[in-house]
């Protein structure tokens, strides 16, 4: 039988002054990120054996049509969690203040400000947008307490896009067009777990390919220091990519030389828009935000069916109990506004601008962006 909870009432494991004002304003705080940070309803909880912990805890009633009964019961961690974010759950929370609610809790007066001023700042021929096909995750590996995060402004707790993420995702696409036209291998993944177990750990092509697009080159050929720098990328580009056995395991044996490798025009683009190891890229990615919030959240749940081998190493038969998981989400049909501009005004290049935008574009679309895009999110 399992121990019985007995909660104390605490509501929010916060010290005492702060304790206080989270009583008094947590019901109708109107921002989301401070809710899900600090004013989760904990509460210290008893158990028969005598063991004394803090846990996410729940009150609901469920009711037997059948017997005409209602029943309390406290729903704990994972499942406490779940009433706590699904406020449309089927059954009653015994206080409706405990239930996050999260589409109340933006102020649209606010954010009509918010997106106002970025409106004004950025120059309308840099801004374009698109519109979500799926839905998205977006900050679901950061850390907290609800196991799985959503990104919202640090002040305001307003939904948006990292420009580092968008800058991430622009970059990958870069990467992918330029192995398409060298024939660098995307080799499976059975080859990289090979690689990974050997005692010499070997880069896959194209981590090698990465590895060369952002090394150095700056100077002139009659520097000393210009030479150097070609030199080691010599050895990288001939010796671990042009002659890796990976590479040509396709038969796609790499026609170019280094000189005909950096006169590529995707490569030129590429090291100018986002910089080498010695030099700043050209163009800056802002963070990207909704064109409205209304009712922009969505509960979405995942579930483990292998519970006990993932977090035991046990085998994963099926007769492990599965584990639903339920967190927060952008629903799809949501038009994002993206950013870019020049680092350097006085050298604009509309061409290096127009490519960061295209491989921005085709990125979004074809590889999506946030979590599981593998299961078919974050496509726009």
């Amino acid at each position: 039988m399992p121990a019985k909870i007995v909660a104390v009432k605490q509501e929010f494991a916060l010290p005492s002054d702060t304790r206080v004002s989270a009583l008094r304003d947590a019901a109708e705080c109107k921002n989301l990120g401070l809710l899900l940070d600090k004013y989760q309803p904990w509460c210290l909880c008893m158990f028969e054996n005598g063991q004394v912990k803090w846990d996410l805890c729940f009150q609901y009633k469920v009711e037997n049509r059948r017997r005409r009964t209602v029943v309390n019961k406290y729903a704990q961690s994972g499942e406490a969690k779940g009433y706590w974010i699904n406020w449309q759950s089927q059954n009653e929370a015994t206080d409706s203040n405990k239930q996050l609610r999260p589409n109340d809790r933006f102020d649209e007066d606010l954010f009509k400000q918010f997106k106002a001023r970025y409106d004004n700042i950025y120059p309308r021929n840099r801004l374009f947008g698109l519109q979500s096909q799926t839905r998205l995750v977006i900050g679901s590996g950061t850390k907290g307490t609800l196991e799985m995060g959503i990104t919202l402004h640090h002040h305001y707790g307003f939904p948006y896009i990292p420009g580092s993420a968008l800058k991430g995702l622009t970059r990958t696409y870069g990467i992918y067009k330029i192995a398409e036209i060298l024939g660098v291998p995307n080799i499976p993944g059975e080859a990289i777990l090979e690689l990974k177990g050997k005692k010499r750990k070997q880069p896959t092509p194209l981590q090698i390919l990465d590895m060369l697009l952002e090394m150095p080159l700056e100077g002139t050929p009659s520097d000393d220091e210009y030479q150097k720098q070609l030199k080691a990328m010599r050895s990288v580009f001939e010796d671990q990519l042009k002659n890796n056995p990976l590479t040509q395991s396709d038969g796609k044996a790499i026609s170019y030389s280094l000189e005909k490798f950096l006169d590529l025009d995707e490569v030129k683009e590429f090291r100018a828009i986002f910089g080498t190891m010695g030099r700043a890229g050209e163009i800056v990615f802002y963070d990207s935000i909704p064109d409205e919030i209304k009712d922009i959240i969505i509960v979405e749940i995942m579930t483990p069916h292998f519970v006990d081998y993932f977090k035991n190493n046990e085998l994963p038969q099926e007769d492990q109990q599965p584990k639903p998981l339920t967190y927060l989400a952008f629903k799809e049909g949501i038009v994002f506004k993206f950013w870019l501009d020049y680092r350097n005004k006085h050298k604009a290049d509309t061409n290096l601008f127009q490519t960061a935008k295209d491989w921005l574009k085709l990125g979004l679309r074809q590889f999506g962006i946030g979590g599981k895009t593998s299961s078919g999110m974050g496509r726009f």
